[in-house]
């Protein structure tokens, strides 16, 4: 069979230790590094040729809200904390996070919620629960701009990110949020951030279109029918910084349909492609019982699939394979091109029971999935420690495709 995507053997780069908790994973400073941050540990650098710890610093009693970002090129990574605080500090300048530069919480119901980072802008975007938004200098220091999302009611974002997205030969970047409602709606947010570090950067007003589920026509906001797909799990396809493409979004909707859609901040989702994926790696799996993380932690739900790209040809996927016993309770990588819609790859994160060190990591849960710019690396966080695979992947092909089905067609005939 011809494969697009080959993964290598996963390899155990950071551990929480026992009681501990992985909080999540981001890709750098370096292009073989992954930085850590870790219950009760702290936030480390993994130089994963070498699988050694390079950077690492203590969280000086504070508890981590979100996972530590690396900001722009990669001088500086940021904290969210959960008593509001914002952390951010030089990566090869700071030993101790009591110096780093601070922005701390307002007096205000709303909270931090999600932060978004890109590697070509060397500023900070704060997302709070009321939809107001922030974008910060690297520093902390300076606000850039501000805006407000106007969150639909009684909804939860569960989604969000940030791509290169330059405009009539500006600079400029695709902010994207879904959100869930109550009544089981699905809504698209989109808006522009314009410039990058300087005084006059700004940000465009926000866009809300309903996704279209797969069972139906669009249905945000009241009256969404009560069997409404739910979200899976979902990523942002980032075109390559030289290309004049526009980022695409992957949603995954619980039945198993995968679909596409043009995300542009000026005009609605649209539909650029829809398939049927099989239930093969993309089972969620069961998650430990959360760590306490502090007061006002919200727990993670009790299953997870997880979901990156690689490259701009295909979307990982990372679940359980319900198929095969002997997967059932190992977590499954599975590689699906964007263009046609068949898996081109697979691979598994499990130890046999010889490894005493780490075979008990297989039942782990991933909770979320990076992959390096280059698309070499993919690393993965479970319950209670971090892995790295090496990913070779082929730009995709009719040829690929032709060979993907011929297999299929070959393993299910009768014997």
């Amino acid at each position: 069979k011809m494969e697009g995507v080959r993964f290598g053997e996963p390899s155990v780069v950071a551990r929480a230790g026992a009681g501990g908790q992985v909080v999540g994973i981001c890709m750098g400073p370096e292009p073989t590094q992954v930085t850590c941050t870790l219950v009760p540990h702290g936030v480390q650098v993994v130089d994963v040729t070498s699988s050694t710890c390079v950077l690492s610093w203590g969280l000086k009693g504070r508890t981590p809200l979100l996972p530590a970002a690396v900001v722009g090129a990669g001088e500086r990574l940021v904290l969210a904390c959960e008593d509001g605080a914002v952390l951010s500090w030089r990566t090869k300048e700071t030993t101790d996070l009591s110096k780093a530069d601070v922005l701390k919480g307002k007096a205000r119901s709303a909270k931090l919620q999600m932060l978004l980072v890109e590697p070509s802008l060397e500023a900070i975007l704060l997302i709070y629960t009321d939809g107001h938004v922030r974008m910060m200098s690297a520093d902390l220091k300076q606000e850039l701009s501000n805006t407000t999302l106007g969150l639909p009611k009684d909804s939860e974002v569960i989604f969000a990110d940030l791509a290169r997205a330059d405009s009539g030969g500006q600079c400029s970047y695709l902010a994207v949020v879904l959100t869930r409602g109550a009544d089981g709606s699905t809504n698209a947010c989109r808006w522009r951030v314009n410039g990058t570090h300087s005084s006059s950067s700004s940000m465009t007003k926000a866009k809300w279109d309903p996704l279209q589920h797969p069972g139906g026509g669009a249905d945000g906001g009241k009256g969404a029918s009560a069997g409404s797909a739910g979200v899976l799990t979902c990523a942002l396809h980032k075109p390559p910084s030289n290309s004049t493409t526009q980022p695409t979004l992957s949603v995954v909707w619980d039945s198993f349909v995968w679909q596409r859609f043009r995300v542009g901040a000026g005009s609605s989702p649209a539909i650029e492609a829809s398939f049927h994926v099989s239930g093969v790696g993309v089972t969620p799996a069961p998650r430990r019982a959360p760590t306490s993380r502090g007061k006002g932690s919200t727990a993670p739900s009790s299953t997870s699939v997880v979901a990156a790209t690689v490259d701009s040809d295909y979307l990982l996927m990372i679940g359980r394979d319900e198929a095969d016993e002997s997967s059932k309770s190992v977590n499954c990588l599975t590689a699906w091109d964007t263009v046609y819609g068949t898996k081109q790859g697979a691979g598994h994160l499990r130890w046999s029971a010889d490894e005493t060190d780490v075979a008990h990591y297989s039942a782990d849960a991933a909770t979320a999935a990076r992959s390096s710019h280059d698309g070499l690396l993919v690393a993965v966080a479970l319950d209670k420690c971090v892995v790295v695979c090496a990913v070779q992947s082929l730009a995709m092909s009719l040829d690929m495709v032709v060979a993907s089905a011929a297999s299929v067609r070959e393993k299910s005939r009768p014997q």
